[in-house]
C-alpha cells in the first residue's frame, strides 16, 4: 500500500501543470461573467454554466491524455524498467498510476466546478435540469471510464502489433453482444431490467479494465508488446465471462414460464375455454410474460408482446388478438398485428401488418380490420393481402365495429361537440366498409345529449344498445337498429352504469338499476319491462357475462373503490334471468373477463360454466359457477 501510494505521488508531482492549468480556467467563468455578456444573460447564470461545462471538458480531455500516456508512453520510451529495477510488483505500479491520474482529474474537476457551483447555485436549475449530485457523480463515473478505455486503446497502438486487427473484431463482436442483450430487454418494455443490465455490464467493463491494467504490468513488465498481449487477453477473456452471464441471465429471463407468475393478470374467453395469463415473474425486474392458457389441459404458448394490457379475445372465443406486436430497436412500437387462432395456428402469428390501431377479427378469423386514426383497412390474414382501406370518417380515432360479413366491414363512431364533462350533444354515426366495391358509405345516425356514450351491439349486430354516461338528460339507455341508428326503444331504467348494461343473447336487456338495493332489471327487445331480481346493496356494479345455461355472472362492489387492488368487499354473483333470483353468491373475489373490446357485439356465451376469478392474495383462480368449486390456474 505504501508503494501503491508513492507511486501515485510522483505521478501527481511529475504532472503538477495539470493542476495549474486547471487554477487558470477556474478563473475563467468569473472573467467571462464581467463582461456585456455576463449583464445581459446574467452573471451569476453563466457563472454556473461556464464552470460546469468548462469542468467537465477539461477533465474528460485530461482523463483521456492521463490514461493514453501514464503508462503507454513510458512503455514506448523504455522507462518502466526503471520501477521494475526496484522489488514492486506490477499491480502496485499500475494502481499507483491509476491513483495518481485521478486524483489529478478528479482534483481538476473540483477546483474549477466547485467556485463556480458555490458562487452561482441560486440559478443552478434556470442553467441545468439535473440534480448538482447527478451531474458530478456520472461526470466522476466518465472520468474512470474514460481514463480506462484511453488506457486501453494506447497499450493496443503503442505496440504497433498486427495483433490489433483481433482486438477491433473482439471488440466489434462484444459491442455487438451487448447490443444484443440490452436492446432485447428493451424491446420488451422492460426498461428498469434493461437499464441494471446495461449499468451491471458498465460496471463489469470497469472492473475488467482495472484488472487488466495490472495484469498486464505484472505479466508484461517493460515490454509493449507483450503487455498488449497479456492485456488483451485478460480482457476479452474476462469480457466473454461477463457476457455469457449476462447473456445466459437474459435467455432465462425469456423462458418464464405461466408457473413463474407472481400476482398474474388474467382475462378470460367470452366461451370459458381459453386464457390470457401475464404479469411479472421474481428475479426478473419489470419484465412481463404473456401467455395463452388452455383450461382444458394447462397448455400454455407465450404472446409475442411487451405488456400484457391489449390483447382481446374473438367474439367467439377462438383466437386472440393484439395490435402491436415488440417494440424496435429504440423502444417505438413497430405495430405488427399479431393473431393466435386456436386449434389453427401453431404459434401465434405475425401477420405483417403494420398499420398502427385498434383491431377486429372476421367470424372466420382470417379477415382483419384495422382502426387507425387516419385510415380504416381490411387485410386478409392467409394470402396477407391488403383487400381494401379508405380514409376514416372520424379523425380523431376511438372507431368501433365488427364484420357483418366477410366483406363489410360495419363501423360505429361516437362524435362529441366538445371535450367536456358537460351536457353536449353527441351523435353516433354509422358506416359500413364494402371491401368488394372499396367504398366506405354512411348507413345511418342517431344523436342525442350526454357526456358519453358507449355502444354495444347484439351478436349478429342487428340491434344497438346506447348507453349513456355522467350528465345525462332523460332515460340512459336506448335500443337502435343496428345498420340506422333508427330510435326502436327508449328503457324507463335506472342509471345502467357503464358496465351496468348488457343484450343478451336471446335479445332481452339487463340493466343494473343506480338506486340501492341493487336490482338487476330485464327488458323485451322492444323496450318493455318484465322483471326486476334484487341483488343487494352495493356501491357499484357490472354486468359481467352470460352463461350458456341463460344465467348471468354479475359483480358487485360493497365499496367504494371502482378498480380496487383486492378483492376485499367484492360479491360475484350467479343470476337466473328466467327464474328470478340469485342461485350463487360468493364473497371477496373478483371475475376477470373481458369486458372492452374493438368488436362491440356481445361475446358468445360460457359454454363451460367456469369463470376466471382474482383472490385476497392475488392469485387467479377458476370457479365453478356451478358447484362453487375454486380451482387455482397456475
Amino acid at each position: 500500500m505504501t508503494q501503491t501510494l508513492i507511486i501515485a505521488a510522483r505521478e501527481i508531482r511529475e504532472r503538477t501543470f495539470v493542476l495549474l492549468v486547471a487554477a487558470f480556467i477556474a478563473v475563467f467563468p468569473f472573467l467571462l461573467a464581467s463582461t456585456a455578456s455576463g449583464k445581459r444573460f446574467g452573471r451569476l447564470e453563466m457563472i454556473a454554466a461556464v464552470g460546469t461545462f468548462g469542468a467537465g471538458a477539461f477533465v474528460f480531455a485530461v482523463a483521456i491524455i492521463l490514461g493514453a500516456s501514464i503508462v503507454g508512453r513510458e512503455l514506448t520510451e523504455r522507462r518502466m524498467s526503471f520501477y521494475f529495477s526496484r522489488p514492486v510488483h506490477g499491480g502496485t505500479i499500475w494502481f499507483g498510476k491509476l491513483l495518481g491520474g485521478l486524483v489529478l482529474a478528479v482534483v481538476s474537476f473540483a477546483m474549477i466546478f466547485v467556485p463556480s457551483y458555490l458562487v452561482g447555485r441560486e440559478k443552478w436549475d434556470r442553467a441545468f435540469s439535473g440534480r448538482p449530485a447527478t451531474i458530478v457523480g456520472s461526470t466522476l463515473v466518465a472520468i474512470l471510464l474514460l481514463f480506462l478505455v484511453a488506457h486501453a486503446i494506447s497499450t493496443i497502438i503503442r505496440s504497433r502489433s498486427a495483433l490489433a486487427g483481433l482486438d477491433l473484431v473482439a471488440a466489434a463482436i462484444s459491442g455487438g453482444t451487448v447490443w444484443v442483450i440490452v436492446a432485447s430487454l428493451a424491446q420488451a418494455l422492460a426498461i428498469d431490467l434493461a437499464r441494471n443490465v446495461a449499468l451491471a455490464l458498465l460496471s463489469a467493463l470497469t472492473a475488467i479494465l482495472i484488472g487488466a491494467g495490472a495484469w498486464q504490468l505484472s505479466r508484461g513488465r517493460a515490454d509493449a508488446r507483450r503487455n498488449h498481449i497479456e492485456m488483451s487477453r485478460f480482457l476479452w477473456t474476462s469480457a466473454a465471462i461477463a457476457l455469457a452471464v449476462a447473456g445466459a441471465y437474459t435467455l432465462w429471463v425469456f423462458s418464464a414460464g405461466v408457473g413463474d407468475l407472481e400476482n398474474p393478470e388474467g382475462l378470460l374467453a367470452p366461451t370459458g375455454e381459453w386464457a390470457l395469463v401475464g404479469g411479472l415473474s421474481p428475479m426478473r425486474g419489470d419484465f412481463h410474460s404473456t401467455f395463452v392458457t388452455n383450461l382444458a389441459n394447462g397448455n400454455a404458448v407465450r404472446l409475442p408482446i411487451a405488456r400484457f394490457a391489449g390483447p382481446e379475445f374473438s367474439r367467439s372465443g377462438r383466437a386472440v388478438v393484439t395490435e402491436a406486436g415488440p417494440a424496435g430497436w429504440r423502444g417505438d412500437a413497430k405495430g405488427e398485428v399479431i393473431l393466435y387462432r386456436f386449434g389453427r395456428d401453431q404459434r401465434p402469428v405475425r401477420t405483417g401488418i403494420a398499420e398502427r390501431g385498434n383491431v377486429v377479427l372476421s367470424d372466420d378469423l382470417n379477415r382483419v380490420a384495422v382502426f387507425g386514426s387516419t385510415s380504416v383497412a381490411i387485410h386478409e390474414v392467409d394470402s396477407q393481402t391488403l383487400i381494401a382501406s379508405a380514409p376514416m370518417p372520424h379523425r380523431r380515432g376511438g372507431a368501433r365495429g365488427f364484420f357483418v360479413t366477410p366483406d363489410v366491414l360495419r363501423l360505429l363512431i361516437v362524435e362529441k361537440a366538445a371535450q367536456t364533462n358537460e351536457v353536449v350533444a353527441v351523435t353516433l354515426r354509422i358506416f359500413e366498409l364494402d371491401a368488394k366495391a372499396r367504398r366506405i358509405t354512411q348507413t345511418g345516425s342517431w344523436t342525442t345529449t350526454g357526456t358519453q356514450l358507449i355502444v354495444h351491439a347484439s351478436a349478429d349486430g342487428s340491434t344497438l344498445l346506447a348507453n349513456r354516461f355522467g350528465k345525462v338528460e332523460g332515460p340512459r339507455l336506448a335500443v337502435l337498429d343496428g345498420r340506422t341508428g333508427a330510435l326502436r326503444a327508449s328503457l324507463p331504467a335506472g342509471t345502467g352504469g357503464f358496465l351496468g348494461a348488457r343484450i343478451l343473447s336471446d335479445g332481452r336487456v339487463a340493466v343494473m338499476s343506480g338506486e340501492a338495493p341493487r336490482l338487476l332489471q330485464i327488458f323485451t327487445a322492444d323496450g318493455t319491462h318484465v322483471k326486476d331480481i334484487p341483488l343487494g346493496p352495493s356501491a357499484r356494479g357490472r354486468v359481467l357475462t352470460e352463461l350458456a345455461s341463460g344465467k348471468l355472472v354479475v359483480a358487485l362492489d360493497m365499496t367504494k373503490a371502482w378498480e380496487g387492488a383486492t378483492s376485499k368487499g367484492w360479491q360475484t354473483l350467479v343470476v337466473d334471468v328466467n327464474a328470478g333470483s340469485v342461485v350463487r353468491r360468493e364473497d371477496d373475489i373478483v371475475p376477470s373477463l373481458q369486458w372492452w373490446s374493438t368488436d362491440p357485439r356481445i361475446d358468445t356465451p360460457n359454454t363451460t360454466g367456469e369463470i376466471l376469478v382474482s383472490g385476497g392474495a392475488g392469485e387467479l383462480w377458476r370457479w365453478n359457477t356451478v358447484t362453487g368449486e375454486k380451482k387455482k390456474l397456475i
